[in-house]
């Protein structure tokens, strides 16, 4: 009997392991949903510690139009109740209160490098606090999210373009936002954060990022501010990238890893 615990632990690992890897074969299986060539400034690497084996890439998009009052304008009180949040109810039973509704699981279409990261670029470049100036330009993630929707096939079919437009689930929430004529309660949709925002590199993949991660941690820390608490603060990089990475989704639009390459 005592056998038996270590056994039947060792057994459902296995059987974890073994479900993981079915599930990545379906979503690898076929043509990819999308393939798309990014660089440095979407795919930065995620933050490692010493005991960090493996690179992992964080997926960097942009949360809100500079300037504007709301998150994205587009995502108002139709796109919020055409994702089924009951916005009447909730502006009837709490509408002195500045709570959100409960978030829900949707699908976001982020488009790269296109008509709405023009949009952003302008918009953030009209901030006079944008520092250092012109830095956007040249190291901000180019990924703007431009539509949301519950079906995933739906929105391919508005965003045809696989090269350009990502589809990536993701949890959205509504909230207050102001006022509007009258007092009339003003909505809009939050987009929280993308379901798999970090991907693992491929050890066959990843000697240019390990060397460049190398370089990174061998660059002094800025001196501490003694008059702050915690760890230094690291400058952020407004630099060029560095590399390119081809982004591949799969039929469950979760992202792998193709290619990582150099840039000059």
């Amino acid at each position: 009997m005592r056998r038996a615990g270590p056994i039947l632990a060792a057994a459902v690992v296995l059987l974890a392991n073994a479900v993981a890897l079915v599930g990545v074969a379906r979503n690898r299986a076929g043509r990819p949903e999308v393939e798309v060539l990014l660089t440095e400034r979407e795919l930065p690497m995620a933050p490692w510690s010493d005991e960090s084996t493996g690179v992992f890439l964080r997926l960097e998009w942009q949360h809100s139009l500079p300037g504007s009052k709301v998150d994205w304008p587009w995502f108002d009180r139709a796109k919020l109740e055409s994702l089924g949040f009951d916005c009447a109810r909730w502006e009837k039973e709490v509408r002195e209160r500045y709570g959100r509704m409960v978030p829900r699981r949707a699908y976001v279409v982020l488009e790269y490098d296109g008509p709405a990261w023009a949009l952003w670029l302008e918009a953030r470049e009209a901030e006079p606090e944008e520092t250092p100036p012109g830095s956007s330009r040249i190291s901000a993630s180019r990924l703007v999210p431009i539509d949301v929707g519950l079906d995933p096939g739906e929105l391919r079919r508005l965003h045809a373009e696989r090269s350009r437009y990502v589809i990536v689930p993701a949890i959205v929430g509504a909230g207050r936002t102001g006022d509007g004529p009258g007092g009339k309660v003003v909505l809009g949709g939050h987009i929280l954060y993308v379901l798999v925002s970090e991907i693992h590199v491929p050890k066959g993949l990843g000697a240019l990022l390990a060397e460049l991660r190398a370089a990174d941690a061998a660059v002094p820390a800025p001196p501490r501010d003694e008059a702050r608490s915690g760890p230094p603060v690291l400058p952020r990089r407004h630099a060029p990238p560095r590399y390119e990475v081809l982004l591949r989704y799969g039929a469950h639009h979760e992202p792998w890893v193709a290619e990582v390459r150099p840039l000059p």
